[in-house]
């Protein structure tokens, strides 16, 4: 699906609007929200983060890679052997005993009978005969763009129309800085950064071309690793990773 109108939005202020529209106690409140943006600039982490923070359960479900049976169940023969029962995904919370939140990742990979059952999930709060506890529904979906150079399906406007904002996540030093110094983020690499993106025509954070990828992921989690080593062994491994 290509979108050709929505909000920018840097990962701060994509805090914001998930902290004012989903992860709020009245549940009556509580919003849809969707977010575009390419892989790897933090779009499930800022969920989880969030999550964490305010006490809500997270579920995350790859829905790029699931099957028909996988929301709907696997059909075993019942008792009387007169017919079919459905066993339910397991994950999928029974009560309201927790407040929680579902997290619908890759959602542009998942294939259209997919979320023709999604639909269902978000406008009904249910599938088939399972049925979303109260304090479960709120719902963030993530996906990329065909722009993205990433498989994508198109999504049918009455899957769209259920979200209730629908963002494009774009990576940006500060907001990323904020969250490095929080999260043991070498400060070698801040410094780096910060300064490569004031000072070089280049991105640096994210950049996607034919020679280099460059990601947020990149720089926390592969060169962040590769500075734990003394730095004749730390050189191949940023070599490595930043191609």
């Amino acid at each position: 699906m290509v979108l050709t109108s929505y909000l920018e939005i840097t990962a701060k202020d994509l805090e914001i609007l998930l902290k004012n529209v989903v992860f709020v106690d009245n549940i009556e409140n509580v919003k849809r929200v969707f977010i575009y943006g390419p892989p790897g600039v933090g779009k499930s982490t800022i969920v989880r983060d969030l999550a964490s923070k305010f006490g809500y359960e997270m579920i995350d479900l790859r829905v790029g890679y699931f099957d028909q049976t996988d929301l709907l169940g696997i059909p075993v023969p019942n008792k009387d052997k007169t017919g079919y029962d459905f066993l339910k995904y397991t994950r999928l919370p029974k009560s309201n005993d927790k407040k929680g939140i579902f997290f619908l990742d890759e959602f542009t990979h998942a294939k259209p009978q997919i979320q023709a059952l999604l639909h269902e999930f978000l406008l009904d709060y249910r599938i088939d005969d399972y049925e979303i506890p109260e304090n479960w529904r709120r719902f963030v979906a993530a996906g990329n763009n065909i722009q993205d150079r990433s498989i994508s399906y198109e999504i049918p406007d009455s899957v769209k129309s259920r979200f209730h904002y629908i963002v494009r996540l774009v990576p940006d030093i500060e907001s990323w800085k904020s969250w490095a110094l929080k999260n043991g983020i070498d400060p070698r690499i801040i410094t780096f950064l910060e300064y490569m993106e004031k000072n070089d025509s280049k991105k640096w954070l994210y950049r996607k071309d034919p020679e280099v990828v460059l990601t947020p992921r990149t720089w926390s989690d592969a060169v962040n690793h590769a500075f734990k080593f003394d730095w004749e062994h730390a050189k191949i491994l940023i070599k490595a990773a930043l191609g």
